[in-house]
């Protein structure tokens, strides 16, 4: 049986092998943007005008759901396996490195065997469970950088843990990946 991930990726890959043969341009990027507790309706209300865009200009769903209880760590591996937790075996929210990697194929094992290039840039060090070998060309945590930030705008570097790394470090990480790749967006 397969699971909403799964089906959508299906219909993706459908898509993307149509536009190939139609002569239409290859798209060589996906971007999966998830924004860890972020309900639709709070999004929707927000600021956001680059994010907003993104999701009017792209593919995308404010309904999808992983798991239950929603658990970071749990519910990230099931959206990039589309297993669940009874599959991936990855029940625990925190960085343990001596339970290792995920065991089953994830979307950048998909997209390797593919042939694309592959980039996780992450806000939590958690998601290094997530990183089997040969699967993600670039893979990025920096939460001292973090705490550099917050200590420049607030005196103190207290307000965040060493397992997690501001938003706007995770995006400008991944905006400089961008601008030194070029993607055909």
């Amino acid at each position: 049986m397969y699971s909403l991930f799964r089906r959508l990726a299906v219909c993706a890959v459908l898509w993307l092998a149509t536009l190939v043969v139609m002569g239409s341009p290859r798209v060589e990027h996906v971007f999966i943007i998830s924004i860890d507790g972020g309900e639709p309706a709070a999004i929707s209300q927000s600021k956001m005008p680059l994010l907003k865009q993104l999701a009017a200009e792209g593919a995308r769903t404010w309904t999808a759901s992983t798991i239950f209880p929603c658990i970071t760590l749990p519910s990230h591996t099931s959206m990039l396996t589309g297993v669940g937790p009874d599959e991936h075996h990855i029940l625990w929210n925190t960085w343990q490195p001596r339970r290792g990697i995920v065991s089953v194929p994830t979307i950048f094992a998909e997209a390797k065997k593919a042939g694309y290039s592959t980039a996780m840039f992450v806000g939590k060090e958690k998601f290094r469970h997530l990183v089997q070998p040969g699967t993600v060309d670039k893979f990025e945590f920096n939460p001292r950088q973090s705490r550099e930030v917050i200590k420049a705008e607030t005196g103190s570097a207290k307000p965040i843990t060493s397992s997690t790394v501001v938003a706007r470090n995770v995006a400008g990480a991944a905006a400089r990946y961008i601008v030194e790749k070029q993607p055909n967006l």
